[in-house]
């Protein structure tokens, strides 16, 4: 068991919000596994903490410890949860703490899975050309002028920018800048970076925006705060065939620019990761681009945009 005096003492660097949603949920799995591994309990909850929060806050998943340690969870929150770890080696500590928790915490496998090497985790599929047709239709579909602008916007912040769902929450209508030049979304929270729209997504964010003032949230502006699960909420009023899921269209995402050629190094700084690692898994869903100027990219990069006067 855990001394009373290591849990009073341990200090989260999460918000005090976040910190005191996973608390008591944390503390009991801690008291479980604590004196049954090698691990301290400031190291048990310096990786349990972060994983239970990613999967609380950012990934949307009940506190259930069967979903929380789950391996396919872990996986994601290793290659997307820590974009303070910038090394392989960093990563796999925080990892080997979480699968002796996950042993301890839930009951054995009886597949016998086992986590792949870091990286290699398999990544959420894309959705098709069709699935992308009917999430167009559905936004426009939608029952009143509200939910069709809002539906639109969420399409093209997944589609066109691959943001996950508590950064689509947290934005305002000020955080997204239009200008000649197309649209850039400003993103907070654990990767804040500037992300341009893809260009085929900006038609619907451009129109929605125009609608709302600054300081309006971007999505489902009559609310009172940045629910975590505010998509999930509107999607279940009129759902499509399929899920609906952030992953899935940051996926696209990524999948649209790996075919345009755009570089991995540029990609990984809009997509907000670390490494390579984290955009080599969906190299598998890229196909060669017909008509691309492969020639011409292998030589001179990709073209870059310039500015004209009138």
């Amino acid at each position: 068991m855990v001394d009373v005096d290591e849990t009073n003492a341990y200090e989260p660097t999460l918000s005090t919000f976040v910190w005191l949603s996973i608390k008591d949920f944390v503390d009991d799995v801690i008291a479980d596994v604590a004196g049954r591994t090698d691990y301290d309990a400031a190291q048990l909850y310096a990786a349990v903490s972060r994983l239970v929060a990613w999967t609380w806050q950012r990934a949307g998943l009940p506190l259930d410890r069967r979903q929380v340690f789950a391996l396919t969870t872990i996986e994601r929150f290793i290659d997307s949860g820590l974009p303070q770890y910038r090394t392989a080696a960093g990563r796999n500590t925080i990892r080997s703490r979480l699968l002796r928790v996950s042993e301890l915490a839930l009951p054995p496998s009886k597949d016998g899975r086992t986590l792949r090497p870091l990286g290699g985790s398999d990544p959420t599929s894309p959705y098709s050309m069709a699935e992308t047709i009917t999430l167009r239709s559905w936004a426009a579909r939608q029952a009143t002028k509200a939910r069709r602008s809002n539906a639109a916007a969420l399409i093209a912040l997944g589609m066109g920018a691959g943001l996950g769902n508590l950064e689509i929450a947290a934005l305002r209508a000020r955080d997204v800048d239009v200008d000649d030049l197309g649209l850039l979304v400003h993103v907070s929270g654990d990767r804040p970076r500037v992300v341009p729209l893809l260009r085929e997504w900006e038609t619907g964010l451009a129109a929605h925006v125009k609608l709302l003032g600054a300081g309006d949230w971007l999505f489902r502006q009559h609310r009172t705060g940045d629910d975590h699960n505010v998509i999930g909420n509107f999607v279940a009023k009129d759902p499509l065939p399929f899920a609906l899921q952030t992953r899935r269209m940051r996926s696209s995402w990524i999948v649209r620019h790996l075919e345009m050629g755009t570089p991995p190094i540029l990609l990984m700084h809009s997509a907000g990761v670390s490494s390579l690692e984290a955009l080599d898994r969906f190299v598998r869903f890229a196909t060669f681009q017909p008509g691309v100027d492969e020639r011409s990219i292998l030589r001179n990069g990709p073209s870059r945009p310039t500015l004209t006067e009138d």
